[in-house]
C-alpha cells in the first residue's frame, strides 16, 4: 500500500503494472473456466475480486499456485472397477417382520372374531399389499359386524372393481382396432380379466357378462396369433365358463387346448373339472384314461380330484 503513497519516479509505472494485473484477475476468472473452481458462487467470487484489487500481483499468483497444487496433488480419476453397468434388475430380500407374520391367520377366523382391534389391524395388513390378489378375502369382510372394518373393505372393493371396470374397456376399445398390437391387448387382456374373475367378487349378472367377454377375446386372440395363446389361456377361459355353467363352450376350449398341446396336463385338468361339475361320468373316465395312457406327470390335485369322484 505504501506504493501508492510514498510515489517515486517509477510510481506512474507501477499503478499502471498493479492495475493492469487486477484487471487481469478480475476478466480472466469470470470470463474462462478457472469460475469453475471457485466454490460459493457469486459471495465468494466477489472476496477474490477484492482481493486481486489490494494485492494483484502476490494474491493471483497465489491464488493460481492454489489451483495448481490443488490439480497436481489432490486430483484423483474415479476408481469404477467395482462398478456394473448393467441392466439386469437387483434381486433385493427384505427382512421377514416376524411379529406380524407370526399372527398370520384365515380371514373366515378373523372375520368371526370379536377383538375388532385387531381385525382392523388385519384389515389393513392386507389392504397394503396387492388388492387385485386379496378381493375374495377383502369381500368377507364386509359382513362384518363392525362397520369400521366393513368401510374399509367397501371403500377397497368399490376402488378396485371401479378401476377393473375401466382397464377392461380401454383394453377392449383397443382390442377392437384389430391392429399389429392386437395380439398383445388380447393376452393383456386374459392375465388381467382372469385374476379378478376367479375370485368371484362381481354380481352374477355382471360376472357372467365379463366372462363372455373374456371368451370372445379368446376368440380374437386365436384368429389373430395362434402361437400366444398359452395352456393356461386355455385353462382360465375354460374353467371361468364352467363356473358360469356354459359347459358346451367350456369344452370347445379343452378340447381346442388340447389338441394345440397334447402333452401339457393343463387341457386335462381343465376337462376333469368340466366333467366332475357337469356329472358326467362317461366323459370324466374317459378323459382319465387317455390322461393315464399319455407321458404326462399327474400333479396331487389331479390325482385328488379323480378320487373325490370316484
Amino acid at each position: 500500500m505504501h506504493e501508492f503513497v510514498y510515489a517515486d519516479n517509477n510510481t506512474g509505472g507501477k499503478l499502471h503494472m498493479y492495475a493492469c494485473v487486477s484487471g487481469v484477475g478480475l476478466v480472466i476468472v469470470p470470463n474462462t473456466k478457472i469460475r469453475q473452481h471457485i466454490p460459493g458462487g457469486r459471495k465468494r467470487y466477489l472476496l477474490l475480486s477484492a482481493m486481486f484489487l489490494l494485492c494483484p500481483a502476490a494474491g493471483f499468483a497465489c491464488y493460481i499456485t492454489a489451483l495448481a497444487a490443488g490439480r497436481i496433488f489432490f486430483r484423483k480419476d474415479a476408481d469404477l472397477s467395482g462398478v456394473v453397468f448393467s441392466k439386469d434388475r437387483a434381486e433385493t430380500f427384505a427382512r421377514a417382520d416376524e411379529e406380524r407374520e407370526l399372527n398370520i391367520t384365515s380371514f373366515e377366523e378373523a372375520v368371526a372374531v370379536s377383538d375388532y382391534r385387531s381385525l382392523r389391524t388385519l384389515m389393513l395388513n392386507v389392504l397394503r399389499g396387492d388388492v387385485s390378489q386379496s378381493l375374495a378375502a377383502i369381500s368377507l369382510a364386509l359382513n362384518s359386524a363392525d362397520s369400521e372394518t366393513s368401510h374399509y373393505a367397501a371403500t377397497a372393493l368399490r376402488d378396485e372393481l371401479g378401476r377393473f371396470r375401466d382397464t377392461v374397456r380401454r383394453i377392449y376399445i383397443e382390442i377392437g382396432k384389430r391392429d399389429e398390437n392386437c395380439a398383445k391387448y388380447c393376452c393383456m387382456a386374459i392375465d388381467y380379466m382372469n385374476t379378478v374373475l376367479e375370485q368371484k367378487v362381481l354380481a352374477g349378472m355382471e360376472q357372467k357378462t365379463y366372462t363372455d367377454m373374456l371368451d370372445e377375446i379368446g376368440a380374437v386372440l386365436y384368429a389373430a396369433d395362434k402361437s400366444q395363446f398359452t395352456p393356461e389361456y386355455y385353462g382360465m377361459i375354460s374353467m371361468r365358463l364352467t363356473e358360469m355353467k356354459e359347459y358346451d363352450r367350456a369344452e370347445r376350449w379343452c378340447v381346442v387346448g388340447n389338441s394345440e398341446y397334447p402333452d401339457s396336463l393343463i387341457p386335462y385338468k381343465c376337462m376333469l373339472k368340466l366333467y366332475y361339475e357337469a356329472r358326467d361320468r362317461e366323459k370324466f373316465f374317459e378323459t382319465m384314461e387317455a390322461l393315464r395312457r399319455s407321458q404326462i406327470t399327474i400333479d396331487k390335485e389331479t390325482l385328488e380330484l379323480i378320487r373325490v369322484f370316484n
